[in-house]
């Protein structure tokens, strides 16, 4: 739960350093007689989950600020301790190349040297955080007792759930006045069914008056379903 609502998860966990071989090309630099391979920053996993989610909003926020005049770019990050001319230059220069943001998107971050790098891919990882963590209408969280719960799935819309056979309805605020769940969320047809209740019950469903006593009855299909599922009738005469 704390991953899919983006709780407690720090930016570092999905970038790392790695040295400029294989997929991510090759290089040495030599310094006062001292050479070192070099080395660029990548995402992890840019292909799945929060790795994806960074990816995609690094390149789709380079894109976009591309688009702006050139001195109301990088409003939101210039303020950070290392973003200086070299970086913005670097970033103006990726946000007008299709295939560098393309590279940012299958994982590589080639801004050249950022002093506060970390600081600025913190920044960038809490807007995606903003962007996709989970949460319910408006600004509620996701109930995570009931989500981490086994026996309380979150269902998927259009499943049944397995305690009353009833099928998950998508709802809005707006909807929830008006939703009448023994009709609405009915999902079996009125063909008649043979069961055997086990002991007397009552509901009513799709503006019927359902009474069955201990014993075998005939009723529409979407009521034996109910009863079965609330452990009251089972299928068949037997």
């Amino acid at each position: 739960m704390d991953y899919v609502g983006g709780k407690g998860i720090k930016s570092e966990y999905f970038y790392q350093k790695e040295f400029m071989i294989g997929d991510h090309g090759t290089g040495t630099r030599t310094f006062n007689d001292r050479t070192e391979i070099l080395s660029k920053y990548v995402i992890k996993n840019p292909d799945t989950g929060w790795g994806k989610r960074l990816a995609e909003y690094i390149a789709s926020y380079l894109e976009e600020e591309g688009q702006k005049e050139e001195k109301e770019r990088f409003a939101d990050i210039k303020h950070i301790k290392g973003f200086g001319k070299k970086t913005q230059q670097q970033m103006n220069r990726i946000s007008r190349d299709s295939k560098a943001l393309e590279d940012i998107r299958r994982g590589r971050l080639d801004f050249g040297k950022i002093r506060d790098f970390k600081a600025i891919m913190a920044r960038f990882f809490d807007n995606t955080i903003d962007q996709h963590r989970v949460t319910l209408a408006g600004s509620a969280q996701v109930d995570e007792p009931v989500t981490a719960d086994i026996k309380r799935l979150i269902r998927l819309p259009g499943s049944l759930h397995g305690g009353s056979g009833m099928k998950v309805i998508p709802l809005s605020l707006e909807d929830m006045e008006d939703f009448k769940p023994l009709q609405d969320a009915v999902a079996f047809s009125d063909r008649p069914v043979t069961l055997k209740a086990i002991k007397p019950f009552e509901v009513q469903m799709m503006d019927l008056d359902i009474r069955v006593e201990e014993g075998v009855q005939e009723l529409p299909e979407y009521a034996a379903v109910y009863l079965m599922c609330r452990g009251v009738a089972e299928y068949g005469s037997y």
